[in-house]
């Protein structure tokens, strides 16, 4: 009983991720869709597991590669 249940949760949550990148790829250009999942999935860490400076640090070089990639896109 409880094998089918987690089996039908972890489908709900892998269909889910299915649906929510068809809607992500509609709303932004892949690279910041791409960035917003590391994001999520970095806060998703932050349960005490991983140190506060470490999810900073990997925000910080996110953030980064994502203002370079506009900065790149506005100049061509």
């Amino acid at each position: 009983m409880t094998d089918v249940f987690l089996f039908s949760l972890l489908g709900l949550f892998w269909g889910g991720s299915y649906v929510a990148i068809k809607y992500v790829v509609a709303a932004f250009p892949p690279f910041t869709g791409a960035a917003l999942r590391v994001i999520v999935a970095l806060a998703g860490l932050l349960n005490g597991t991983v140190p506060l400076w470490t999810f900073l640090r990997g925000a910080a070089v996110v953030l980064a590669g994502v203002l370079l990639l506009h900065a790149e896109e506005a100049r061509s």
